[in-house]
């Protein structure tokens, strides 16, 4: 008797103990789902950036947080227990509607960011470069330039001052958002080295010039046209008449020798005025000392597919705007010139 009376007692324990651990695990799963898993975000739209700054701490992090949440005190507590108190890492995160804690806490952790889109396109100016850049990038423009034209960086690169312009090549990259001012640097010599493919650097030795000295005429050809049919029959010119040894002779050096790029119609007074930069064309023969801008890819492959003519002058054409009339000789080149400085007056210029 008394044994199965035991035997009750036993079970009505087990019970007992079972309906509290099935109690304890469900306020636990409840406690899990609400802290973890939930949903947690309140984003205006489905997907929203979140930037976390170099100098940012655990508390700033929060504090820029609190407002994308639902229940700020859950984050807390998940990112505590999670550790991520003490692993906070800067960048740009993707954030969606419906993560919850757990799922949110963890892509910050990680460090897996969502790189921005950087445009680099020609300029006249390294200057507008950078401005064009650090719209995108936590750096601001004065650190960049800073570390830009560090001696240390130019000597690690091997980059003179003259050949800045070289790196940038104008295309779309993708780069961490938090990226710091020499590592960008880095990463556009980089690309510099990869743009110059086998390729490329076999069309360099037959041409028997070096990439500086490709860019320096790119930038040239560039400023004379945006047209690409027209771009390998001038890089074709500046080849013959660097063969000749004659002045290059393009107004596009005069704009750059006097930083101003608003002249509509190169004068005399502007080639006096340039007379004694190198960059003037008119002046000094043989190529600039550097490039006049950051040339575009087509204006560079244009170069190193340069047409095999005998050109030797061009001026733009007054029926074809943005194309030009080429010419052998310095008589067909001055009636060339005549008929469009005619059209230039008849139109104001």
């Amino acid at each position: 008797m008394a044994k199965k009376k035991s035997k009750r007692n036993n079970k009505k324990l087990f019970i007992i103990i079972g309906s509290i651990v099935a109690v304890v695990a469900a306020a636990v799963g409840v406690l899990y789902w609400f802290v973890l898993l939930k949903p947690n975000l309140k984003l205006s739209k489905d997907k929203q950036f979140f930037y976390i700054h170099t100098a940012s701490t655990y508390h700033i992090m929060l504090d820029d947080m609190a407002p994308l949440l639902e229940d700020s005190w859950s984050f807390k507590w998940a990112a505590e227990a999670m550790k991520y108190d003490v692993l906070i890492k800067p960048g740009r995160y993707t954030l969606t509607n419906g993560m919850g804690n757990k799922e949110l806490i963890q892509l910050l952790r990680s460090g897996n960011q969502e790189p921005v889109k950087i445009i680099i396109q020609s300029h006249n100016r390294i200057g507008d470069i950078i401005k064009s850049m650090v719209t995108n990038l936590e750096t601001d423009s004065q650190d960049l330039a800073k570390e830009l034209w560090n001696g240390n960086q130019l000597k690690k690169y091997n980059i003179s001052p003259q050949e800045m312009f070289e790196i940038f090549i104008p295309n779309t990259y993708f780069i961490n958002w938090d990226t710091k001012p020499d590592s960008v640097i880095g990463r556009f010599v980089h690309e510099y080295n990869k743009f110059w493919n086998d390729e490329r650097e076999s069309k360099l030795k037959s041409r028997g010039i070096s990439r500086s000295e490709c860019i320096t005429i790119a930038s040239l050809v560039a400023k004379e046209t945006n047209k690409q049919s027209d771009m390998p029959i001038i890089a074709g010119v500046v080849f013959n008449r660097l063969q000749k040894h004659m002045n290059l002779e393009m107004d596009p050096t005069i704009k750059f020798a006097l930083n101003d790029f608003s002249i509509k119609r190169i004068y005399n007074k502007h080639k006096e005025a340039a007379a004694i930069s190198p960059y003037n064309t008119y002046t000094h023969k043989g190529l600039p000392p550097g490039p006049i801008c950051n040339p575009p890819i087509e204006a560079i492959d244009a170069v190193l597919n340069a047409d095999n003519n005998n050109f030797i002058f061009y001026c733009a054409s007054e029926t074809r705007m943005g194309y030009h009339n080429f010419a052998e000789t310095l008589s067909q080149h001055n009636a060339n010139a005549r008929r469009y400085q005619r059209w230039l007056d008849a139109n104001g210029y």
